[in-house]
């Protein structure tokens, strides 16, 4: 019996979360700042890595100071925190939201013709590259991982569409199939009415 396929199969599926978890802790520092309405179990575990992100983004600059890298850090956990406790303002309030929905952009006020997925996917990074290098300039860690964010946030967004397009297909035929039945269904009872 071959098992190759099924241990490459899982060992790539395997690798694509890890790389979705990735995309996800980078994309955070930037989701709490440019987000808002965040489900209350968005953030998650990933938070946990957004935490430990910063002190580990300074080992690709270890000439460099850190001290804007840390400031940013705190105005973050800051931030963080403000997003945890308007989800939970959100469910004591009632209001019906997924658990794991990533927010609605503060920049759709801006882009009212974009999609929310357009302005997530498209707006937001180019922001964020756009922040990054300017601030870059100025101080290389804290701007390169803005950097680094925005590309979480491109790469967390286009999997985000392409799992809903594939549940849309998934609903699209399983509703092709149903009205396939009803209609055998329906031819069904039809013979049985003649006899």
């Amino acid at each position: 019996m071959n098992t190759n396929g099924q241990g490459f199969s899982q060992k790539s599926t395997r690798a694509a979360h890890y790389l979705m978890f990735a995309a996800r802790v980078l994309a955070s520092p930037l989701e709490v700042w440019l987000r808002r309405g965040v489900g209350p179990k968005y953030f998650g575990i990933h938070a946990l890595g957004t935490l430990l992100l910063f002190p580990l983004w300074t080992i690709f600059w270890p000439r460099e100071s850190p001290t804007a890298l840390y400031i940013l850090w705190a105005l973050t956990m800051l931030h963080l925190a403000r997003a945890k406790a308007e989800s939970n303002r959100m469910v004591k309030k009632g209001e019906i939201v997924h658990t794991r929905y990533n927010g609605t952009s503060r920049l759709q006020r801006y882009f009212k013709r974009f999609s929310e997925a357009k302005v997530k996917g498209t707006c937001e990074p180019v922001l964020g590259l756009v922040v990054g290098g300017i601030l870059m300039q100025i101080d290389g860690p804290a701007g390169s991982l803005i950097v680094a964010s925005s590309v979480g946030m491109f790469l967390g967004q286009s999997a985000i569409e392409e799992a809903e397009k594939a549940r849309v297909s998934e609903l699209n035929d399983a509703l092709i199939e149903q009205q396939s039945i009803a209609e055998r269904f329906r031819d069904l009872q039809r013979n049985q009415m003649r006899r």
